[in-house]
């Protein structure tokens, strides 16, 4: 059944529970850092020349698991990605310091989907602030949506990794008869950033909000969480699925 949803009111369903920290966790709360000035723009041009989905990318912090994922200071890191079921990898592009991975369900196509997951990593000591990052896919609706609406970063540090969630809402793209919806994960890990976005095109919209089921909203407040880093030099099983970013 689908509901429609002020973009406010979804954003804070969404992070009721997800961003409470786990029972007996030690954490802290607060800005994540900045380590370096390299935009998620500046990284992205390092793949120009490779073919992009024919229907283009989307116009633009939940805890982990309850006794999953964090990492030793100076240790090593991987990005673990829960598996998607009912999607298919549709393009991929991958340097030494930055990759691309786009998803969508089985039955849609890179030049026409509604759904699309994207993991977009950035490798190294200048990889972006949550500031650049977060400023990025804003001044992305700005320019390319009728209208549109930013949530303000939620955000959760534990164990040496930092989280941050945001929602933005596009009522109506200025290039097509669709509005926009995207949850956005990023993590900041010790050798890489990640920004996970979960993208719905959906009819435009407006103060009512986009049209998005409650068994999707569901799955993604599901899935989100899932989205850890570890440590694959632990030993422990935890980095099985993961996506290895360096020592």
């Amino acid at each position: 059944m689908t509901h429609l949803i002020p973009i406010s009111a979804l954003a804070g369903a969404l992070l009721v529970g997800l961003l409470a920290t786990p029972v007996g966790a030690q954490s802290s709360q607060g800005a994540l850092r900045a380590p370096g000035s390299l935009s998620l723009s500046q990284a992205q041009a390092e793949s120009q020349g490779q073919p992009m989905p024919l229907g283009g990318p989307p116009a633009a912090a939940q805890n982990p698991s309850p006794g999953r994922g964090g990492l030793s200071a100076g240790g090593a890191e991987a990005l673990v990605v829960p598996r998607l079921e009912g999607w298919a990898l549709i393009y991929k592009v991958s340097s030494d310091t930055v990759q691309f991975d786009y998803y969508v369900p089985k039955g849609q196509s890179a030049d026409k989907w509604e759904d699309m997951i994207t993991i977009k990593t950035t490798r190294g000591p200048q990889a972006p602030g949550l500031k650049p990052v977060y400023e990025r896919t804003v001044e992305a609706y700005k320019s390319k949506c009728q209208s549109y609406t930013a949530t303000t970063p939620q955000t959760h540090v534990e164990n040496n990794v930092g989280r941050a969630f945001w929602i933005l809402g596009c009522n109506r793209r200025n290039d097509m008869d669709v509005g926009e919806t995207v949850f956005n994960l990023f993590i900041q890990g010790q050798k890489a950033v990640y920004l996970i976005q979960r993208t719905w095109r959906v009819p435009p919209f407006g103060n009512e909000g986009p049209s998005i089921s409650a068994e999707e909203q569901k799955e993604t407040m599901e899935l989100l969480p899932k989205f850890i880093l570890c440590d694959p030099t632990a030993g422990d099983g935890s980095c099985r699925s993961a996506h290895s970013v360096g020592k």
